[in-house]
C-alpha cells in the first residue's frame, strides 16, 4: 500500500508537461481555419472583380476614366467591407496611358491592408487580370522571445500577405 503513495504528483506533472502542448495545438487549429477563410475570402473577392472588370465595357473615348475599373474598385469595396477587411482607395495608372492601363492602389505594410492591381492594357488579349494582396493578421502577432542583452527574435510574425491573381477574358460582341 505505501507505493500508492508515491504516485500523488504524477497527474498535475503529467498536467503540466501535456496541457501547453494541447493548447498550442488548438490554436493552430483555429489559426490555420482563420487564415483559410481569409485565403479563400481574397480568392472569391478577387474573382468577383475580375468578373466585374470584364463584363463592364469601357468607353475608350473617355481618354481619363476607366468605367470598368471604377466599377471593379466599387464591386471589391463593397465585398471587402461585407468581409471585414479594409477597403481600397481609388487606383491610379502606374503604367501604361489611360483607359487601358495598369492601376493600382496605394501599398502598405501595416497589417490589415489591402492593395490591389488591376492589369487593363490588352483586355481582348491577354484578358484582364486583378489581383488583390491582403495583409493577414495571425493570432498571436509580434510574439517575440527576449534575448538578454540583444534584440528580441520574433517568432510570430506581425502579419502575413494573402495574395490572389484571377483573370478573366474580355469578350466583345
Amino acid at each position: 500500500m505505501n507505493w500508492l503513495n508515491k504516485k500523488k504528483g504524477q497527474n498535475l506533472v503529467e498536467l503540466v508537461i501535456v496541457l501547453p502542448l494541447i493548447v498550442l495545438l488548438i490554436l493552430g487549429i483555429i489559426q490555420f481555419g482563420m487564415y483559410w477563410r481569409t485565403f479563400q475570402t481574397v480568392e472569391s473577392i478577387a474573382l468577383d472583380g475580375a468578373t466585374v472588370a470584364a463584363s463592364t465595357t469601357d468607353d475608350i473615348n473617355t481618354a481619363n476614366a476607366n468605367e470598368a475599373v471604377n466599377d471593379t474598385i466599387t464591386a471589391m469595396n463593397t465585398r471587402l467591407a461585407q468581409a471585414g477587411f479594409s477597403t481600397v482607395a481609388a487606383p491610379t495608372v502606374v503604367s501604361g496611358t489611360a483607359p487601358n492601363a495598369l492601376y493600382q492602389t496605394a501599398a502598405s505594410d501595416a497589417p490589415g491592408f489591402s492593395q490591389v492591381s488591376i492589369d487593363y492594357r490588352s483586355p481582348t488579349a491577354n484578358g484582364i487580370v486583378v489581383q488583390l494582396v491582403y495583409n493577414f493578421v495571425p493570432i498571436l502577432a509580434g510574439t517575440r522571445i527576449p534575448i538578454p542583452g540583444g534584440d528580441p527574435i520574433k517568432i510570430i510574425p506581425d502579419f502575413v500577405k494573402v495574395t490572389s491573381s484571377q483573370v478573366q477574358q474580355y469578350n466583345t460582341y
